[in-house]
């Protein structure tokens, strides 16, 4: 597998769909679960970025627009 498996692009076939809060917490907590086995290390960084996220949207701010940024900056400094 390699390096690869930690760069991950996901797609849909239709337009796009908002995820609601609690949804996506439930995913993100899947990912953790999932990410961990392999990358254990970068476990504290993973809860930290999910509580940021939950505090966001707790404060009604744009949680989403946080999380889409944060993860586009992240695989920009990943392919340099």
């Amino acid at each position: 597998m390699g390096n690869n498996f930690s760069r991950w692009c996901l797609t849909t076939n239709g337009p796009p769909s908002r995820l609601q809060s609690s949804a996506w917490t439930t995913a993100f907590q899947i990912f953790v679960s999932i990410f961990t086995q392999r990358f254990p290390h970068d476990s504290p960084a993973l809860i930290k970025y999910g509580s940021v996220v939950r505090d966001l949207a707790a404060q009604s701010a744009n949680w989403r627009f946080y999380d889409e940024n944060f993860r586009h900056l992240r695989q920009e400094q990943q392919i340099s």
